[in-house]
């Protein structure tokens, strides 16, 4: 039973979480065996890999014209699962950005 409450104080915490999201960011969707997946645009989404959030920034900011900072707050605030032992992807973004712009 307190796995079940567990459970569903996730999933409302979750929601109100994404009541909150700027309408720019991606969007949150569930699909079994897809943890963190969301969709940032019609042809391209994000999952719970760090690696993969790194580059989705990337094409943000590239493809889409958003400022690298906008970019690195949504990859931390956006309810990816962000974690601070990926204190390198805000640094990969920012020195991989200013490259290849």
């Amino acid at each position: 039973m307190k796995h079940v409450l567990a459970i569903l104080a996730l999933i409302v915490a979750g929601l109100l979480i994404a009541a909150e999201r700027p309408i720019a960011w991606a969007v949150p969707m569930v699909r079994a065996g897809l943890p963190n997946l969301h969709r940032v645009d019609a042809k391209l989404y994000r999952s719970a890999q760090p690696t993969a959030e790194g580059m989705t920034n990337l094409v943000r900011i590239l493809r889409q014209d958003w400022k690298v900072e906008d970019a690195i707050i949504e990859m931390k605030d956006g309810g990816y699962g962000y974690h601070s032992i990926w204190c390198h992807l805000p640094r990969f973004i920012r020195k991989t950005a200013k490259e290849l712009k």
